[in-house]
């Protein structure tokens, strides 16, 4: 009888040996995750540390233009961006006696409609190398232009690092990547949504501008591209900017959208790029007053929400707790290789000369509604390559029996 309670004490103890074992082996396994994931957060920091972004947008025009409060206080919640605005200078708001004047991380810039015609022709027949009857064309199209509406002047944002040259340097930073902004939209927490390993290996990371799986162009806006010499003159390459002949004659819709790509894939082979077909992290004011949602500042942490109104506060904070950073590195599928065609379906916003599309899009199709895109060309003058990765806006609050989905749009969260 001795012998059996002995042999179930063994028992036992070895029983609780392996379970200690196990417990210790579950209890390392999640401190090195977390270590990991700490480690992962650190150099994704690093990262974004070394690789500082400059944020640049304008309202060139006194009556084409609006600067969102909430874009300003969003801007200001972002540590990690640097922003020059440029103004016409009869914005009384922003615009005093000095041309420029820095407030925390924007630097306002004020500029007379004439010195900007002046100026703008001067940096851009630099390049093009105008004689002086070419350029005082330049300048009798920029007058017209810069009293146009504000989907006109969007065309100007591929010009900005060479027209806004001057403007470019900062106390204490360099800048190694420019991000072209709209001053009417809310942006989220840049340092968590921003693929910063992409932006160390390419020279452009960008956003898809729309959901269509065979078209191929860049948002106008949140677009991040590489501060260099010959980076900074891509829009040369484009049609319509060739020279100040074509500039003056034609008309550039959709230069920045499908020119800036089409060139990448076409002319400037020897950079490399990548594209999502999402943007988790910007908002226009249009689209969230169109669609009744609202801007809502959370009280529990320092951050900002928009949410569709009839969010409740509790909702709202929430919706904080579920958010999640996007891992950019996942796929859903293998990689396939890409090919191009110039004789894609016209667009209402995108001339003819701008159109390129995935030749063999019809290859691949993803499976889950929540599946997005990925494209890029890794290596200089290499294949370009497509996948499936998961989808980078989609929440879920269990609110009593009711899940809500919050999809398409994103919760912007500052730390």
């Amino acid at each position: 009888m001795l012998e059996a309670l002995r042999n179930e004490t063994l028992k036992s103890l070895f029983a609780l040996l392996i379970l200690s074992l196990l417990g210790y082996i579950l209890l390392q396994s999640g401190i090195n995750k977390f270590k990991n994931e700490e480690m992962k957060l650190l150099q994704e920091r690093a990262t974004m540390d070394k690789y500082r972004i400059l944020g640049i947008t304008s309202c060139l025009s006194s009556s084409f233009c609006s600067i969102s409060p909430h874009f300003i206080e969003s801007v200001k919640r972002n540590p990690s961006l640097s922003m020059i605005i440029v103004l016409n200078d009869q914005w009384n708001q922003y615009c005093n006696q000095t041309q420029e004047r820095i407030e925390s991380n924007i630097k306002f810039v004020c500029l007379s409609n004439q010195f900007m015609i002046q100026s703008f022709s001067n940096k851009l027949c630099g390049v093009w190398g105008c004689s002086e009857k070419e350029k005082k064309s330049v300048q009798a199209t920029l007058s017209v232009r810069l009293n146009e509406t504000k989907k006109e002047l969007e065309e100007f944002k591929v010009f900005y690092p060479t027209i806004f040259e001057d403007y470019l340097e900062w106390p204490s930073f360099r800048f190694s990547h420019w991000i072209a902004m709209d001053s009417n939209s809310i942006i989220g927490d840049l340092g968590r949504w921003i693929p910063w390993m992409d932006v160390r290996r390419h020279d452009l990371v960008g956003f898809k501008s729309t959901l269509n799986p065979m078209h191929l162009s860049v948002s106008s806006s949140f677009t991040i591209l590489k501060l260099d010499s010959k980076m900074n003159v891509l829009w040369h390459r484009i049609e319509g900017f060739q020279g100040p002949i074509e500039f003056s004659e034609e008309r550039t819709s959709g230069a920045f959208s499908g020119g800036l790509i089409k060139a990448l894939i076409t002319q400037y082979k020897e950079r490399t790029w990548v594209l999502y077909d999402k943007n988790p992290f910007v908002l226009t004011e249009e689209l969230y007053k169109r669609m009744e949602w609202k801007v809502g500042y959370s009280k529990k942490s320092n951050g900002i929400l928009v949410v569709p109104q009839q969010y409740n506060s509790g909702l709202m904070e929430k919706l904080h707790s579920k958010l999640d950073y996007p891992d950019y590195s996942k796929t859903t599928s293998n990689q396939i290789e890409v090919g191009f065609t110039f004789r894609c379906a016209k667009t209402e916003d995108t001339q003819a000369s701008f159109r390129i599309c995935i030749e063999n899009s019809k290859e691949f199709r993803t499976k889950e509604v929540n599946e997005g895109m990925k494209i890029w060309r890794e290596k200089a003058f290499g294949p370009i390559f497509l996948v499936g990765i998961p989808n980078l806006t989609l929440f879920q609050v269990k609110v009593g029996s009711k899940v809500i989905g919050y999809h398409k749009y994103p919760v912007f969260q500052y730390k």
